[in-house]
């Protein structure tokens, strides 16, 4: 969709410019800037967004360069940092929307879009996202929207910033720790075994079942509908290593 390059700014400063030809996303990252700032002012380590806007037909964004380096491995202790820095998105956004009623009804879209899955996965997620129509989900704390272990930098063994706030909005903040796991499942080789089952287990201190499951029947739909534009040709793999993996979430609701 959009890269980021490293730019000088004014006083020779660096910065982070990402850019877009997609004018939609124009509302959609000013919100997500607005969410870092939010945070940032409970000393929070997220983006600083300079200024976003559109110019000749592009939708930008730039953002202060944050310290520190992408972590090789997910060990347990960077796993108990971002835990504890998810939790901090629960505090009031200033805003409210109604991000349950979106989330299913982009899920539900999507589920029609991708059609029949390999073993009948589809039938899954379809019973899962009828099974759950009835829970009850925030609207207005902060939810970063793509809260994995590849989107944060550490200084040793400090977690150091939490960037890729473009899409954060209102909403239930414990989205986010069901993406965390979800990545961390499906990217099993990147993670300490301690840091997969410590972040399942924080999953499990904050959702019941009905509302893990839809968060990772959610989560399970937008990758499936990326590995369908991006890498079509592993999207029958992928589908059904998602299967697999991410059975007890099902069962369990």
């Amino acid at each position: 969709m959009f890269g980021a390059a490293l730019v000088e700014g004014r006083g020779d400063e660096a910065l982070i410019l990402k850019a877009s030809t997609n004018l939609s996303l124009a509302e959609e990252w000013a919100t997500g800037a607005a969410m870092a700032a939010r945070l940032r002012e409970q000393g929070y380590p997220a983006s600083d967004y300079v200024e976003t806007g559109t110019t000749a037909g592009v939708t930008w964004s730039l953002q202060a360069v944050l310290p520190g380096e992408v972590s090789s491995m997910f060990t347990v202790g960077q796993a108990e940092q971002l835990i504890a820095l998810a939790r901090r998105h629960d505090i009031d956004s200033g805003r409210r929307q109604p991000w349950d009623a979106l989330a299913r009804e982009i899920s539900r879209r999507t589920l029609a879009e991708l059609g029949p899955l390999p073993d009948q996965f589809d039938e899954t997620l379809r019973r899962t996202l009828d099974d759950t129509e009835d829970i009850d989900l925030s609207q207005t704390s902060i939810v970063h929207c793509d809260f994995h272990h590849r989107n944060f930098l550490v200084e040793g063994e400090r977690v150091s910033g939490v960037f890729d706030w473009d899409i954060a909005c209102p909403g239930d903040w414990r989205f986010d720790l069901v993406a965390l796991a979800f990545a961390c499942q499906m990217y099993p080789k990147t993670c300490e075994p301690e840091a997969i089952t410590t972040t399942i287990a924080a999953v499990w201190d904050h959702c019941d079942a009905p509302t893990a499951a839809f968060f990772m029947a959610c989560q399970t739909l937008r990758a499936l509908s990326q590995v369908r534009r991006g890498w079509p040709d592993r999207f029958e793999p992928v589908s059904k290593r998602m299967q697999a993996t991410l059975a007890p979430w099902w069962t369990s609701a």
